[in-house]
């Protein structure tokens, strides 16, 4: 019971509400609004949105959002506890990914990702393999995982790498690099010794795979770590910015469960962090409680230095980024559809 109430918890945060405006202006605006960073202007327009069919289930909840090849993956572990697999148009292809214990379900989905011909959906201690073709189980997995994955990525050459708060696991690593038939080349990236309050809110760390590094962030310090596909730590990145609020680690230490939800909105949660091609996008969420947010993207170069900031607050669930998009999904409509929005960059001229 404490096991899921985690999770669920977990769930939840990865969620949050966009709606695209500046500092000033909150009004809906498909097309974007303008904000100014020094002599930079960034722009978020609406590029396109696809319907989404459904068949006889709705998407309540999205935790986990993966496009590959134009084709789309979408994890609902609440409500319909599905994976859904749509073509481009939206078609429903298939779904698979079943929450339950049974042959080829998942307990409690968490996170999922595309490679190769194959689907890796990873559920609460197991990691099941799907066919990319037409859905059907390939094999499930129960080791080397002791605990909840909350992030998954292909990377370049097939292998996938999957992301976990497994500081009770014997060897405490965060990040585990499967072959593209789910076993294990290696694990590495320690988990650190932070208050247990970061477990129930928040997972300790997040993930990005390019092409040939790994990205993981921390939600308890604005910092990245770069990583080779072999685990070898290249840098160490420490963010400033005048959004960031650190949390008062010794606070931390002797916050009651009853007090999780306020000290929760007494700092900053690094919620994305993403490769544009003109640098990196990080996702600032200042929680004023459960329910409301403030959410800032800020936009860093390829060397970590500051580009831009915007606010972006529309009446979507931001799900994913990628190819320079934004990717929101409006589960709240009928029909429910998914959206990409554009990022603009434009020197001032004033």
């Amino acid at each position: 019971m404490k096991l899921l109430k985690i999770t669920l918890v977990n769930l939840i945060l990865i969620s949050f509400f966009v709606r695209c405006g500046n500092e000033n202006s909150y009004s809906k605006v498909s097309h974007g609004k303008l904000t100014e960073q020094g002599n930079m202007l960034i722009r978020i327009v609406k590029k396109k949105e696809i319907v989404l069919n459904t068949g006889e289930d709705v998407i309540g909840f999205v935790m986990d959002v993966k496009i590959t090849d134009n084709n789309i993956l979408v994890i609902d572990p609440i409500y319909s506890r599905k994976c859904f697999y749509f073509n481009h148009d939206g078609k429903l292809l298939f779904t698979s990914g079943t929450t339950g214990e049974g042959p080829g379900e998942v307990p409690m989905l968490c996170a999922a990702c595309i490679s190769g011909e194959k689907i890796f959906v990873f559920g609460n201690y197991r990691l099941n393999i799907y066919s990319r073709k037409n859905g059907k189980e390939i094999r499930t997995i129960k080791k080397p995982f002791r605990a909840i994955c909350n992030s998954i990525y292909s990377g370049s050459d097939r292998t996938v790498f999957a992301l976990s708060n497994n500081r009770y696991n014997k060897n405490k690593n965060t990040i585990y690099h499967l072959d593209e038939n789910g076993k294990l080349i290696n694990s590495f990236s320690k988990a650190e010794d932070v208050p247990k309050v970061f477990d129930t809110f928040y997972p300790q760390t997040g993930l990005f795979v390019d092409s040939d590094k790994i990205y993981q962030f921390f939600n308890y310090k604005y910092e990245i770590s770069v990583f080779d596909y072999n685990g070898k730590i290249l840098n160490r990145i420490k963010l400033k910015s005048k959004y960031y609020t650190e949390p008062n680690m010794k606070k931390a230490k002797h916050v009651k469960p009853r007090k999780e939800k306020e000290f929760r909105a007494s700092f900053t949660q690094i919620t994305g962090f993403f490769k544009h091609s003109k640098g990196f996008v990080a996702l600032l969420t200042n929680w004023k409680n459960s329910k409301t947010n403030q959410v800032i993207v800020e936009f860093w170069s390829n060397k970590f230095n500051k580009i831009g900031s915007c606010e972006f607050n529309e009446n979507s669930e931001f799900v994913h980024y990628s190819d320079d998009m934004f990717i929101t999904i409006d589960v709240d409509n009928n029909p429910q559809k998914i959206e990409f929005w554009d990022i603009v960059f434009k020197k001032n001229q004033d």
